[in-house]
């Protein structure tokens, strides 16, 4: 057999051997067991990758990597860590990252992993079982010094949902804006279940919201 059809037919068999068909996703070589890490550097700080720069958000730009490489593979994503502008940075800073480094790699086996939708979830590879709906916030009370003292634990339990994957992604009004609201676009079963993951806010008492499913 020459060798360029020999190598051909290894690969068929290694993509239905290792990865592919049924093997992907939660199913996929980790089996949603094992973990993926991405150690990354850049070139500019957090700013340039917040998503109102002229480079896409870090998340657009991993993407690719976290669902497309090791969630497809059955990997569970963690958190990139990312050491920011280290060419730019002072060494005692750059001495901070890797300190941080170590300190992460060793709870790394108890990390919780980003959560995303499973190949369960699209039968057929169909349309995705779980619905959309966008809620907007706005303040229903006035804001006080304990509203704003629960504004980190807030953003906590944003971060906290959209690793679940249960919150896809929000938009907030400048704090000082009037009128102020918010924009939270959720994956769930129901609007119920909408509701109750809205319950669990540190600002919920001070907050209105409005729920809609959207295609």
């Amino acid at each position: 057999m020459p060798a360029i059809l020999k190598g051909w037919v290894d690969r068929v068999f290694a993509y239905g051997r290792i990865y592919g068909g049924a093997k992907i996703y939660e199913t996929g070589l980790g089996h949603s067991q094992k973990r993926g890490l991405v150690l990354m550097t850049t070139g500019g700080g957090p700013d340039v990758y917040g998503g109102h720069e002229v480079n896409p958000s870090l998340s657009t730009v991993l993407a690719p990597v976290q669902h497309g490489v090791f969630w497809f593979n059955g990997f569970l994503p963690l958190e990139p860590f990312v050491a920011w502008s280290p060419a730019r940075i002072p060494p005692e800073d750059r001495a901070n990252c890797l300190a941080a480094l170590d300190a992460r790699l060793k709870d790394v086996a108890v990390e919780p992993p980003q959560v995303l939708p499973p190949l369960a979830d699209f039968p057929e590879w169909g349309k995705d079982t779980r619905k959309r709906f966008m809620v907007t916030a706005t303040h229903a009370r006035p804001v006080d010094e304990t509203f704003k003292s629960l504004i980190p634990a807030e953003g906590a339990r944003l971060a906290e949902l959209k690793r679940l994957g249960v919150l896809l992604a929000s938009h907030l009004s400048p704090p000082q804006a009037k009128p102020w609201k918010g924009f939270l676009l959720f994956r769930e079963s129901d609007s119920a279940a909408v509701r109750q993951h809205l319950e669990t806010l540190p600002l919920a008492g001070w907050l209105g919201f409005e729920i809609a499913e959207v295609n």
